[in-house]
């Protein structure tokens, strides 16, 4: 045997000692971090001009691999809980463990020798068509599947292409079947370390029980609401609160992500694509302060999956969006296409020093030692509500509709079988968040207001100029300031874009329309009523920000990237083509 016929063998060895099951009751956190090994290696050969053989070779691997998967466009790889992306440097340190690779030299010897830059580019670049396993996200406990089945069988799941890794903890049972008593039991398990904050109303507890099932089964959720916690004053527990309820997933305090008040909303856009593509599950939007309208936000939170650029790259990638998001603030107030989006849990100590209170329990600490204790209780309060099935809650929020059915209705059905009166409908705080909502505010005066001016007749942009110009009256001229500024006051050009804006939006049974001429571009606009939406106002009608992909092979929706929060300002002058009169084209 020679040297080289040696050395495979011992490299053999190596990998048969090293065999075991990535995620199974063995895998602990100190385990190696190359997963299953084969109990031979794989030898690929390096042909000079066969680069891309090798490539396929190489793929035909990674595909055997347990712990390695395509994370959208990211090569990545599942270890100790988490989703790790690959870039060149680590996937060839990973192939290290996997595989060797071997040429043959100019006297025929046969020599060892790194992966080759040119094929791990390769391998990078092809993206999902290297057809690996497709991976939406990883949990360290049992779920819910959408049709109601429990997940807890370490390893991966095709059905909800999600990774199961318990890093090896045992886990609890579900019974698949749950009594009353059980339920209750659950319900208290999910609760004791919530004890001692407090909530406003039953409508703000009922908020915090739906947050919490919805960080138990946010995996599996295509798209989810996220929860932010309000409160008057400084110190009162919103951020512990937020921290709690993402620790439950992350199994350690989520990160916390200042507001970013008063920036591009580029910039939130930008973090939220970097805290998915870097495996976070849940993310904490700290001190919201003021207003707070955010495109890039409202996109991300009914995306299915979110696609954008990579910095410093002319390429984008698509990752899937399983990511909780929590805000905290005080007195919030959303705006846009937020308020339907948000799910707001309030809390008030009544008290000018809140940071001085002290807790009998340290709920972070509580639910850090007992996540796992948590999630399996909320499986099994989700579970004894299929069991005790009573009639639905009225409604479906659009855009979560498989959150509606899991969470929503086991809140409502924890309310009406568990304990009465003790948790409001999640549905009441999404109506009153629209009707707090200052845009609606401010786009009803602007309605009301054309209204009294046109009746109604059809009217332009330039026709709304002229009135404001002639001195008509001072109750229109407020509401277009008020909406749009000085500049929608003064040129029509900037006018035609604030109403092309908010085209279609029923705010308290009024609505505008918009009917482009053809032959002249000229847009023409006309208020109209309608008896549609709760006491006239349609809060679950499908936004601007939502994308239709459903001629996409993607399924669901996606942020590719999203539409800013109002349109920018526009140059002094007139239109080119309609001369102000505010056409399709400059609108």
């Amino acid at each position: 045997m020679d040297d080289y016929d040696n050395r495979i063998a011992e490299l053999a060895g190596q990998h048969e000692e090293r065999t075991y099951n990535a995620f199974g009751p063995d895998a602990g956190a100190d385990d190696d971090p190359h997963g299953n090994y084969p109990a031979e290696p794989r030898l690929i050969e390096l042909v000079g001009g066969q680069t891309a053989d090798a490539a396929n070779a190489t793929i035909t691997l990674l595909r055997s691999q347990p712990i390695v998967f395509d994370f959208g466009g990211q090569l990545a790889l599942v270890e100790r809980g988490r989703v790790h992306a690959l870039c060149e440097h680590s996937l060839a340190h990973h192939l290290g463990g996997i595989c060797q690779f071997w040429k043959s030299d100019s006297k025929g010897n046969n020599r060892d020798c790194d992966p080759p830059s040119a094929l791990i580019k390769q391998i990078i670049a092809l993206g999902e068509r290297r057809r690996l396993k497709p991976l939406d996200g990883v949990i360290t406990a049992p779920t819910i599947r959408l049709d109601g089945s429990v997940l807890d069988a370490p390893g991966y799941d095709p059905v909800t292409r999600l990774v199961l890794d318990p890093m090896g903890q045992a886990l609890p049972n579900i019974p698949n079947a749950p009594t009353i008593d059980q339920a209750k039991a659950a319900l208290q398990t999910i609760l004791t370390p919530f004890e001692s904050f407090p909530f406003v109303d039953a409508e703000a507890k009922g908020a915090l029980l739906a947050g919490i099932c919805t960080a138990a089964i946010r995996a599996v959720l295509p798209t989810a609401p996220a929860i932010a916690f309000d409160a008057p004053i400084q110190g009162a527990g919103k951020t512990l609160l937020a921290k709690c309820v993402g620790a439950m997933i992350e199994g350690r305090a989520p990160d916390v992500w200042p507001h970013t008040q008063g920036r591009d909303d580029e910039e939130t856009r930008k973090r939220l694509f970097t805290a998915l593509r870097s495996g976070s599950k849940a993310m904490i939007w700290d001190n919201v302060t003021g207003t707070f309208d955010s495109a890039s936000m409202a996109a991300f939170i009914t995306a299915e999956a979110m696609v954008d650029r990579v910095l410093g790259k002319s390429e984008a990638i698509r990752i899937p969006n399983r990511g909780l998001l929590l805000l905290t603030g005080n007195n919030l107030s959303l705006a846009g296409d937020l308020p339907r989006r948000v799910l707001i849990c309030r809390i008030d100590p009544q008290t000018e020093q809140p940071f001085a209170r002290e807790f009998t329990l340290d709920p972070l600490a509580h639910v850090l030692a007992n996540r796992v204790e948590m999630l399996a209780a909320v499986c099994t309060l989700i579970r004894a509500r299929f069991t005790h099935m009573t009639e639905k809650a009225p409604g479906n929020l659009a855009s979560f509709e498989d959150w509606d059915n899991l969470v929503r209705q086991t809140v409502v059905w924890a309310d009406s079988v568990l304990m009465p009166g003790a948790f409001g409908d999640p549905m009441a705080l999404i109506r009153e968040a629209q009707a707090a909502d200052p845009e609606a505010e401010l786009l009803f005066a602007l309605l009301d207001a054309l209204r009294d001016a046109f009746g109604q007749a059809e009217f332009t942009a330039k026709e709304i100029q002229t009135r404001l110009n002639s001195g008509y009256s001072d109750n229109l001229r407020n509401a277009v300031r008020d909406i749009g500024g000085d500049r929608a006051v003064d040129s029509s050009r900037s006018l035609g874009k604030v109403l092309n804006y908010r085209k279609g939006r029923i705010v308290h049974g009024l609505r505008l329309t918009t009917r482009p001429d053809s032959n002249s571009g000229v847009v023409h606009y006309r208020v109209t009523a309608t008896d549609t939406g709760f006491n006239g106002y349609n809060g679950f009608v499908s936004s601007h920000t939502e994308n239709n992909l459903s001629n996409s092979k993607y399924k669901g929706r996606e942020s590719n990237p999203s539409n800013p929060s109002n349109p920018e300002t526009v140059t002094d002058g007139p239109c080119p083509r309609c001369n102000g009169e505010g056409c399709a084209w400059c609108a």
